[in-house]
């Protein structure tokens, strides 16, 4: 493939009895290669979230990494979409852990929400009694 090039395709045709012919050639797209390759200095990088474990007993851990300093907001919905839950807490840039107490919720599914600076990241986690 080149750079800016069109690329075309011909389709082949058939009546059923043994003839066939080609369509005009049809415009696929043009190749647009990047101009340089985006480094972690040049944008910052969505935040990489990971939840363990699920099903929890007593405590969610949220483990994040962030490109940037933020702070992550975090809400814990019952299946009826009631907040009974929520908090937040200063992200560095690298690896950060939250350890969030739930304890005190009863067993049952619940929807976990996080907004790491402007991204939102929602989870299903389940409550168990063990």
């Amino acid at each position: 493939m080149i750079n800016g090039q069109d690329y075309y395709v011909r389709l082949k045709v058939s009546d059923g009895n043994g003839y066939y012919g080609t369509t005009k050639p049809l415009k696929i797209g043009r190749i647009a290669l990047p101009q340089k390759h985006l480094s972690d200095n040049d944008v910052n990088l969505p935040a990489n979230l990971n939840i363990y474990p699920n099903p929890f007993v007593e405590q969610i851990n949220l483990d994040l990494t962030s490109s940037e300093t933020s702070d992550c907001q975090w809400t814990v919905y019952d299946m009826t979409g009631k907040i009974v839950m929520n908090g937040s807490k200063a992200i560095e840039i690298g690896n950060n852990t939250l350890n969030i107490d739930a304890s005190g919720l009863a067993i049952g599914l619940y929807t976990l929400s996080a907004l790491v600076g402007s991204e939102k990241h929602d989870f299903r986690i389940v409550k168990n009694r063990f």
